[in-house]
This record gives C-alpha cells, sequence and structure tokens, in this order.
C-alpha cells in the first residue's frame, strides 16, 4: 500500500497539469483553447518545438528512465523524522505523566516544569512535515537526473510544489505522523492537568481529619434524681393511719 501511495505521488507530479487548458497534451497556454494546432507554452518535463509555418508549436514529453529506488529512499529519508518525533514526544509524555499519575516531585516547581514541557512538545507536531518538505528536494534532483533533457529550474520549482503538496499527506499517514501528534497531544492534556489545581498534583483540598481510636465505648451514665416521687407523702399517711 506504501509503495503504490508513493507512485501515485509520481503520476501526479510528473503526468499532471495542474491549471493548465491542455491538461492531456502537455500544453499551458494556447489561443482559443486549441492545444493541437495553437500552444504556446509546455508544462513540466515537456519540451515545446516551434513550427516552422506559424507562431505556435508542439509540446512532447520528455523521455525519463523511473526508478523504484528513488521512492524508497526519499520515504526513508522522510520518516526519520516522524521516529525522532515519537521518540521525544515519548520521553515528554513520561515526564509529564510521573507528577500527575504517580505523584512524583509534588515538593518542585511544576507549573514551570510543566510549561518548560509543553514549549518542547509544540514543534514536535510540525516535524513530520519538515521532514517531508526537507527530502523532496533530494527527490527532485533525482527524478530530473533520470530524464534525458534533465529540468529547467521552472520545472524543478513545480515539482517541488507539487511532491509538497502529496509528502505532507504520506508524512502523516503512511509515514505514521499520526503517533506524533497523538502522542504530542497526550504530553499536552498531562501538562494542563500538572496546572490545574482541582485534578493534579497541586490540589489544595484537604482531607478530613481522622480521629483517633479512643479504645471501647464507655456505658452511658444514667442521672440521678433529687426528691421525692409524687405521691410518697400520702402512701405514708396511709399506712400510718393502717397502724
Amino acid at each position: 500500500m506504501r509503495a503504490a501511495m508513493i507512485r501515485l505521488v509520481a503520476f501526479f507530479a510528473l503526468g499532471r497539469a495542474a491549471a493548465d487548458e491542455c491538461p492531456w497534451h502537455g500544453c499551458n497556454n494556447a489561443d482559443y483553447n486549441d492545444c493541437t494546432y495553437k500552444c504556446k507554452s509546455c508544462d513540466a518535463l515537456h519540451t515545446y518545438y516551434p513550427h516552422s509555418y506559424d507562431s505556435y508549436g508542439d509540446c512532447v514529453h520528455e523521455t525519463c528512465k523511473w526508478d523504484d529506488d528513488y521512492w524508497e529512499d526519499w520515504y526513508a529519508s522522510m520518516i526519520i523524522g516522524t521516529i525522532i518525533g515519537v521518540i521525544i514526544s515519548t520521553i515528554t509524555l513520561v515526564l509529564a505523566s510521573c507528577p500527575v499519575c504517580c505523584g512524583v516531585m509534588k515538593d518542585k516547581p511544576l507549573k514551570a516544569f510543566a510549561c518548560v514541557l509543553a514549549l518542547i512538545t509544540i514543534p514536535l507536531y510540525f516535524l513530520p512535515y519538515i521532514a517531508a518538505k526537507q527530502t523532496t528536494v533530494g527527490l527532485v534532483e533525482d527524478i530530473c537526473g533520470g530524464c534525458s533533457g534533465g529540468c529547467t529550474q521552472e520545472e524543478k520549482t513545480e515539482l517541488e510544489d507539487t511532491i509538497d503538496g502529496y509528502s505532507i499527506f504520506i508524512a502523516y499517514t503512511f509515514g505514521y505522523g499520526f503517533a506524533v501528534l497523538i502522542l504530542a497531544g497526550i504530553t499536552h492534556c498531562l501538562t494542563c492537568c500538572i496546572c490545574c489545581p482541582c485534578c493534579g498534583p497541586l490540589t489544595t483540598s484537604k482531607p478530613t481529619p481522622v480521629q483517633p481510636y479512643s479504645g471501647a465505648p464507655q456505658p452511658a451514665v444514667m442521672g440521678q434524681v433529687l426528691g421525692q416521687p409524687v405521691g410518697s407523702a400520702a402512701a405514708v399517711e396511709n399506712n400510718k393511719l393502717a397502724t
């Protein structure tokens, strides 16, 4: 699948004319849209041959020798950016998870630590794109080196612009750049948790104190009632009369 996608890039980069009037003739400027008889200039990797009988000409595609090693070398160089990004983002992810998940460094300046990790992680989002863009120049040189007439500077620029557009897509899909995006995104979420007092290690809530155990419960002491109960005087008087 990866090799097929890379060959697709080659097809669009070398065989298309993006905004041309005559995309299938290699002509990019023709009077009255007549690509066959009134062409005035050609696309990249096409040679313009003027007519001897008028002011127009024909476009002939250059003969190029293609080699799959061009694309394999390009892919191998491009994916280096993804590998570096995964390694760095994994390290930052582990460092950010230590205070949040393990309670490490609670007595340290965690907010400054989280800000440093967040700043380090931001460029990682663009690392696969930068690597893909840097390898485009080498790929264009290989392509032009395999063509019979080489490439003009204008043709090289057109090739670079076309390949750049597709290489960005490949870098974040078949080049596994999405893994860098995921790891860097999780790192930034953890740095936010470090600085958040409601859920991170900087929480300000205090636990409810636990009362110490005081042994077995003491029995309740009944209160003593002072005075004589109601009716006791009448009972004493009745006893006297009875005797």
